[in-house]
């Protein structure tokens, strides 16, 4: 009995503590929009707290069993993820309009919701940091699928090949929906399924964990870095 109750403090423990990095990443990400850009602060923030929300992300993650789930998962992330950055963006573009104004109403809307991130050269400027909100989405879709469909070692395999072309193609051009950076997302998140499972026991994870961050770490923080501002 007294071993049982010591597991549950012990998972109670490591829930917090992910509760607890997960609120100093969002702290840091908004503390990271309102320091100059060109600051080691800000090159420090930028240089992991995305990251690290990812990886927590993917440490908390459960086993998607069948299509149901997946469909369920999929059901509750779109209203409480998706839709909510789609009506900040909404707000946020009316709140533009009436302050300034000096902009096609629906046509700024329209681009904001369609490409969800902020494209000086397109004009783009209303989605804000709702673009860490619309990633989070597909990212969470993209690996709750991997999870259905492929064991974690494949999946990392597939992450890693999907995040190199979006990083090929981030340096030329933009995706929709910030597509080009949702697969090293879900790679993050992999990550943390990885952490997670080396906390439990030794293993290949191990090799695997320490390449997924050597190899692709430098080139995820590249691609995300083009999204904070």
């Amino acid at each position: 009995m007294e071993n049982v109750e010591t597991q549950l403090k012990k998972s109670d423990q490591r829930i917090q503590w992910v509760d607890l990095a997960k609120g100093i990443a969002i702290l840091l990400m908004i503390i990271g929009h309102e320091i100059p850009g060109g600051s080691k602060l800000y090159a420090l923030i930028f240089s992991f707290h995305m990251p690290l929300f990812f990886i927590l992300s993917g440490y908390t993650s459960k086993k998607v069993a069948n299509l149901n789930t997946f469909l369920s998962k999929t059901k509750k992330s779109f209203y409480r993820i998706w839709l909510l950055a789609m009506v900040m963006i909404v707000i946020n573009t009316v709140l533009q309009f009436i302050f300034w104004g000096h902009f096609n109403l629906l046509e700024k809307l329209v681009k904001g919701i369609v490409w969800g991130s902020n494209i000086p050269a397109k004009g783009i400027g209303n989605v804000g940091v709702m673009w860490f909100l619309i990633v989070f989405f597909w990212a969470k879709m993209l690996f709750s699928l991997l999870l259905m469909t492929m064991p974690k070692m494949e999946i990392g395999i597939c992450l890693l090949v999907l995040s190199f072309i979006s990083y090929l193609i981030s340096s030329h051009f933009w995706l929709i929906q910030g597509w080009d950076i949702v697969p090293f997302a879900a790679l993050f998140m992999w990550g943390g399924v990885c952490c997670k499972k080396l906390l439990s026991t030794n293993s290949t994870f191990q090799v695997a964990l320490s390449i997924y961050i050597g190899s692709y770490y430098s080139m995820g923080f590249s691609c995300f870095k083009k999204y904070s501002h």
